[in-house]
């Protein structure tokens, strides 16, 4: 009779939930609910907790048939997760987040024009794109200097820096850096350089970062009263950033690329510029260039520097 009795009990099932997931699987057992996630106390599996989102119904025991299930959770598979506040102190966390474009664009310009006893003209372009995924990050920036006295041209600079990081921990990144120079007043038609090294976030915050990065590389160098040289060279660089709480900002960076053969040519540059929200997407920047440029040719000075005002979009 006993063994009748077992045999019984486990040829017939046992009543219990019935819990649906949004991807069709069911799973039957003593259900509870708290805190958004949902507890299957399953014969053979113990307790199995999924989250109340990826539930599309729950059938209690004795409960007839479900009534069908809302549209929003019908789809609840294609709908992209909601957009969570990040935490400001790790950037890693922004860029996976899915809610926004990897893509950023930055577009500035300035123009000046002078008229009378000395007509003169100048004009400054700066577009920097950058894409970020994960740990990797692109950044190209290209900015140049015009200027004209008297119907003649007084200056010319032209200036390309291609980047590319991968970061390897929470304050650490591996780089790749292109460099493309030219300065029509300073002897310098064509300066190139490649570089790979490591940066080091020094201080990482809400609102300030501050790094420091080491390369090596090489450079290729045509100067119109020089011979075309190329030299292997180092690159040592600091890059600065803050934005205040009035969502004013400045960022500055100064680098230095001591070359192993000809070092009297090593050049250097410096920048620093503030920008100032006018509306969403819009800004009012005022910039300082220092470019060291050794050994130019004539009277012109090794050191030129320049103060810009302009007009910024950012998105």
């Amino acid at each position: 009779a006993v063994t009748v009795m077992l045999w019984a009990a486990g040829a017939s099932p046992a009543v219990a939930d019935k819990v649906t997931l949004t991807n069709g699987d069911v799973l039957h057992g003593e259900v509870t609910e708290a805190a958004g996630q949902v507890t299957i106390r399953h014969a053979l599996l113990g307790d199995v907790r999924v989250a109340r989102s990826h539930v599309m119904w729950i059938t209690k025991e004795g409960e007839g048939p479900p009534a069908p299930a809302p549209a929003v959770a019908a789809t609840a598979k294609r709908v992209a997760p909601p957009c969570a506040p990040c935490d400001p102190c790790a950037p890693e966390a922004k860029k996976d987040d899915p809610c926004k474009s990897p893509w950023e664009f930055l577009v500035g310009f300035g123009i000046s024009n002078e008229s009378g006893n000395t007509d003169k003209f100048g004009l400054n372009a700066d577009l920097e794109t950058a894409w970020t995924r994960g740990p990797h990050e692109w950044r190209w920036r290209i900015n140049s200097f015009y200027e004209e006295a008297q119907g003649k041209q007084t200056e010319g600079k032209y200036f390309s820096n291609m980047q590319y990081f991968r970061r390897i921990s929470p304050r650490g990144r591996l780089f790749g850096q292109w460099i493309v120079d030219r300065d029509d007043f300073a002897d310098i038609n064509v300066r190139s350089g490649w570089f790979v090294g490591y940066q080091h976030d020094f201080v990482k915050r809400k609102r300030t970062i501050f790094s420091g990065a080491l390369g090596a590389g090489g450079v290729v160098e045509d100067r119109s009263e020089t011979p075309t040289f190329e030299t292997a060279a180092l690159m040592a660089r600091l890059d600065y950033k803050h934005e205040f709480a009035s969502g004013d900002s400045i960022a500055a960076y100064y680098y230095i690329i001591p070359y192993l053969d000809n070092t009297e040519l090593s050049p250097s540059r410096f920048e620093i510029r503030y920008a100032h929200p006018l509306r969403d997407h819009l800004d009012l920047t005022v910039g300082l260039l220092a470019d060291y440029v050794p050994e130019p040719p004539g009277d012109i000075e090794s050191l030129d520097t320049k103060l810009t005002f302009g007009i910024r979009w950012k998105k």
